[in-house]
């Protein structure tokens, strides 16, 4: 494996990869991310209680040639309804699923 810089990510912010590049073919690269929060409760408001949840963040990048790539960025792959930050009154619901295509040019 070659050496990387620190700034080098090949999976989403947060996340630690599951998965290594496959060997079958070089131009492709995965990486899967869980991100785990147990049950929360508001300060202030202990007898409410936020169930804990799972996201599933993906990646795919294809290298096009020494210069070209494309890479596929999934958050919450399967759009998880979660709360983010609880509050005595409401909640902050978690981000939607997004969906992030880059293509990266190197001259």
């Amino acid at each position: 494996m070659r050496n990387r810089k620190a700034t080098d990510r090949r999976s989403p912010p947060g996340t630690a990869p599951a998965c290594g590049p496959p060997t079958a073919s070089p131009q492709w690269r995965l990486g899967l991310g869980l991100n785990y929060r147990g049950e929360q409760n508001p300060e202030g408001a202990r007898h409410v209680t936020a169930k804990a949840f799972t996201t599933v963040d993906a990646m795919a990048e294809y290298t096009i040639d020494a210069s070209q790539s494309l890479k596929l960025n999934v958050s919450n792959l399967s759009d998880e309804l979660y709360s983010d930050s609880l509050y005595r009154g409401f909640y902050a619901p978690g981000a939607a699923r997004q969906v992030q295509l880059s293509y990266k040019v190197l001259f």
